[in-house]
């Protein structure tokens, strides 16, 4: 592997784990939900998605130095919450 390409890896492997470092976790493991609390567990799931779909391109936007990106992701995110 070239020096290019193990640097590319590298850079990869951080932009990835910056960005899981912006995700919520579910808090509940689903499969161990009972009936009742199911859906509203599903529903809570869904609308923290929604928050951290919002909040990602947010803060991409606000990592890069590129104009056009940095319009087109707060964009995204204004849609995300209509």
């Amino acid at each position: 592997m070239s020096e290019q390409s193990s640097v590319a890896k590298l850079f990869s492997q951080s932009i990835e784990q910056e960005i899981q470092s912006m995700l919520s976790q579910i808090p509940m493991n689903l499969e161990k939900a009972t009936k009742e609390d199911l859906d509203r567990e599903i529903l809570r799931a869904g609308i923290m998605a929604e928050f951290d779909a919002i909040n990602l391109y947010a803060q991409m936007a606000a990592m890069t130095g590129k104009e056009d990106i940095k319009k087109i992701l707060l964009e995204i995110a204004r849609e995300e919450k209509r």
